[in-house]
């Protein structure tokens, strides 16, 4: 026999497993009536105090592709600034160091997380976690490397960088939530 169901079944818990968890992804919008609503950090503590059966809740700010190098090495990965809850929404998981500490996060702390793409392209023969980084020429930590996982059927391994959103807030003075 083939056994097609138990070679199907694996077929999609591999696929599965290479994508982030099911979200719910709250956009703002742009009305002809009214300026672009914006959600601000306070609104994600509004909503977990009153979404019912909610497991996590966090906030992500989509920055851009900007170049980041190590050395002589440059790449354009992803960068997102992030709230502690990130790796629980995610579904994603460490493999490498730590996540952000509540000390990086109230300090403002020059620190990322990584993923695996990062990492074959920049440290292919060391370990990351610690070493410099330049993103736009500032300087980061790698504070930790996360496994990489695409985001729908349109995204691409090309690398992810997290930074604590705080740290974001803070350098930029944008407090919205893209």
């Amino acid at each position: 026999t083939l056994q097609v169901g138990t070679i199907s079944r694996a077929v999609v818990a591999k696929q599965l497993a290479e994508r982030e968890a099911p979200q719910i992804i709250v956009l703002p919008f742009t009305s002809t009536d009214e300026e672009n609503v914006e959600f601000k950090v306070k609104d994600i503590e509004f909503l977990r105090k009153r979404l019912v059966g909610l497991r996590s809740i966090s906030a992500m700010i989509w920055i851009a592709s900007p170049n980041t190098n190590f050395r002589e090495l440059e790449i354009n990965p992803h960068w997102i600034a992030v709230s502690q809850e990130f790796l629980e929404t995610s579904g994603r998981s460490l493999v490498a160091g730590s996540f952000f500490s509540q000390d990086d996060v109230k300090n403002y702390r020059p620190v990322v997380v990584i993923d695996e793409a990062v990492v074959e392209a920049l440290f292919p023969d060391r370990n990351p976690v610690g070493q410099r980084i330049y993103v736009e020429q500032r300087p980061y930590f790698v504070r930790g490397v996360m496994e990489t996982k695409l985001r729908g059927s349109w995204d691409q391994q090309n690398g992810e960088m997290i930074m604590p959103l705080s740290v974001y807030t803070n350098t930029t003075g944008n407090r919205n939530i893209y």
